[in-house]
């Protein structure tokens, strides 16, 4: 009852936000979080030294910082802050770079939090529980995120305002979501038919499009280019091994990028969207390879 639902850009007045004394979870203060996200945006051509993962080095899961910040400020590499008995997992970094997103099981169930790499904020985003792989827009605005302890659904935090927007709430698992570079597009994959298949959903208008264009080949894992030109995603349509391919928006042109002797899973681009990089049981142990578009080669990265 205490859940806030609206579409982006509807606002939530501060009368409006009721809070319940006998919830265990009460609707936060959401407006409070506003002048927290105002760091100015960073725009093309940056290239942070820093990157964001996941360890256990201290017996519990918690989000680090690997590299020096742009300002060679000196502050604790452990940006979730989690401590004994707390696992925070599936760290994304934020655009403008002063901010990560992540999970965290903090306090007592599954929830979307997010951390500004200073160590000055770190603020609770959702509090339904079963909350999971938060994913920043490009442009600073959104959070989407997978819901559900059975079937996954995809939510988006409005940051402007506080709003939690159902986008996808099929009866069936909604996963995997990848930003179009515009920021007004979510990629996804479903088993809506029994056989995953990646599709688009806008935002704004809450349309849905199919991009797999085999509904008998499973296609899992999309991932828009940083130029929105490509997508990369895994499949198994050469065979019982996965691989990585590339393909056109509307589903066309798709040519495999990974060897299908191993499995191979997991893409991602690289900035200027010519590198496709992936992990592969090729040699028989899960390595890091990269596949170059505008050479057609591919080199194995880690041994």
């Amino acid at each position: 009852a205490n859940q806030q639902v609206g579409h982006p850009g509807v606002g939530i007045a501060q009368d409006d936000i009721i809070c319940d004394d006998e919830s265990p979870t009460p609707t936060p203060q959401l407006v409070t979080v506003l002048p927290l996200l105002g760091a100015p945006r960073v725009g093309a051509g940056q290239c942070p030294d820093w990157i964001v993962y996941q360890s256990n080095q201290t017996g519990f899961w918690e989000v680090y910082r690997l590299g020096d910040l742009p300002g060679g400020e000196d502050y604790d590499i452990n940006l979730s802050q989690g401590g004994t008995g707390v696992d925070s997992i599936q760290p994304n970094r934020a655009p403008n770079y002063r901010w990560v997103t992540f999970t965290s099981n903090r306090d007592l169930q599954w929830e979307i939090y997010i951390a500004a790499v200073d160590n000055s904020v770190i603020r609770r985003m959702t509090f339904d529980g079963q909350n999971y792989m938060p994913v920043w827009s490009p442009q600073d605005d959104y959070i989407v995120y997978e819901h559900g302890d059975g079937n996954r659904d995809l939510r988006l935090i409005d940051l402007s305002n506080g709003n939690i927007v159902p986008l996808i709430s099929w009866e069936s698992n909604e996963t995997n979501p990848s930003w179009h570079p515009d920021g007004d597009r979510v990629l996804f994959e479903s088993d809506l038919t029994g056989v995953p298949q990646i599709y688009e959903v806008n935002i704004f208008t809450l349309e849905v499009r199919l991009v797999s264009q085999d509904p008998n080949v499973a296609d899992r894992q999309p991932a828009y280019s940083p130029d929105g030109q490509k997508i990369a995603f895994v499949s198994y349509r050469d065979g019982e091994n996965s691989a990585v391919y590339r393909m056109n928006p509307d589903g066309s042109g798709v040519q495999r990028v990974s060897d299908p002797a191993g499995n191979a899973f997991r893409p991602v681009w690289d900035d200027a969207s010519d590198l496709i990089a992936y992990e592969s049981t090729l040699t028989g142990e899960e390595e890091v390879y990269v596949y170059q578009l505008s050479s057609s080669m591919t080199r194995q990265l880690t041994e």
